[in-house]
């Protein structure tokens, strides 16, 4: 009996031990995961600013203008500088935006990028009343938590938390192609233009766009395409986009074999412009034209296959790909046509106006 009394006290002495240094090991796991989501929101907040917009805008019905007055969201990517979507201040006549501590001031459009849906924004404030967010982007991966800080019908400072949904989407009327971020944070009128953070409050997006009619489906423009055309909107007032003079149709596996071409992949040159720069260093459109599937193909011509050293799969890509270019920068073009694979080089040439 004495020996089966000890035993069964040895067990709860151990278990005493073994709860208490659970304990003392979860008091310094550090802050817990709503903790660190607290402190992340109080970090990013007061980067971020409502955008109160006052304007016109036709009305096609009656042929009329109509006074506007909309809200949305922005935030400080710089001193005094300000991104937020385009179509938040499209029609604006005066634009004023609030900080998180209430101090109301006016702003002028430095630049726009409706093709990106994407402005900026100046306003007379410093750094240390205006925090920039640091544009350096974070990993985005399906499943990871998403936290969108913006100001929904002008409520200041709110937090809508999700997670990503899907990457790879693509929306109508934007340049930006299959890289829209999607995520299932609510998003309501006024919350366009904010940023769109991870647990760590690094930058993954803008949030941009919700479907009509659909629940927790939102999107966000990924940081990337932020950094290629803000530095353009602050230097230029718009976006970078150098016209080399040609144009062309994505080859897919699915064109190759119909029209078997040398190549499964790559941009099939269509038109080459007079005296631009493609045909000065040689591009060729094809001259053999066919009918089929209720529009013309020109074949026979050259297809883009690289550009400075990366593949060319699709416009797309293409797009991309001389969007980051820069005036008078030397580049390669990889093309395969009739006479076999060759490289041509060329200096990308100013945008023209």
């Amino acid at each position: 009996m004495r020996i089966r009394l000890f035993a069964e006290s040895t067990r709860r002495l151990a278990l005493i031990v073994l709860l208490a240094t659970a304990k003392e090991a979860a008091a310094h796991d550090g802050p817990s995961e709503e903790e660190k989501l607290i402190e992340v929101v109080a970090e990013v907040k007061p980067s971020v600013v409502l955008v109160s917009v006052e304007g016109v805008r036709l009305d096609e019905a009656t042929s009329s203008f109509k006074d506007v007055r909309a809200f949305g969201s922005g935030f400080a990517v710089g001193p005094g500088e300000i991104v937020t979507n385009y179509h938040v201040v499209e029609h604006a006549r005066r634009i004023r935006v609030t900080t998180a501590d209430g101090l109301s001031v006016p702003t002028q459009l430095a630049g726009t990028a409706p093709e990106f849906d994407l402005s900026l924004l100046i306003v007379p404030l410093a750094a240390d009343r205006l925090t920039p967010i640091e544009m350096h982007g974070g990993q985005v991966r399906a499943g990871q938590t998403v936290l969108a800080v913006s100001y929904p019908f002008g409520l200041q400072s709110s937090v809508s938390r999700g997670i990503v949904s899907g990457l790879g989407r693509e929306l109508p009327g934007l340049d930006i192609g299959p890289n829209m971020i999607q995520f299932d944070a609510t998003i309501n009128p006024g919350q366009s233009g904010g940023p769109l953070v991870d647990t760590d409050g690094h930058l993954l997006g803008v949030t941009t766009a919700k479907i009509r009619g659909a629940e927790a489906i939102a999107f966000a423009i990924p940081t990337e395409v932020l950094k290629r055309v803000v530095p353009d909107l602050r230097n230029m007032g718009h976006a970078f986009r150098s016209n080399l003079g040609f144009g062309g149709t994505t080859v897919s596996q699915d064109v190759a074999v119909l029209f078997d071409l040398a190549v499964e992949w790559g941009v099939l040159v269509e038109f080459v412009e007079p005296s631009s720069t493609a045909a000065q260093i040689g591009l060729r459109a094809g001259e053999r034209h066919l009918e089929l599937g209720g529009r013309t193909w020109r074949l026979g011509g050259d297809i883009i296959v690289g550009f400075d050293g990366k593949p060319v799969r699709s416009t797309f890509d293409l797009d991309q790909l001389i969007l980051r270019a820069r005036p008078g920068q030397n580049v390669e073009l990889s093309v395969v046509g009739p006479a076999g694979p060759r490289r041509m080089k060329l200096v990308v040439p100013e945008m023209r106006h």
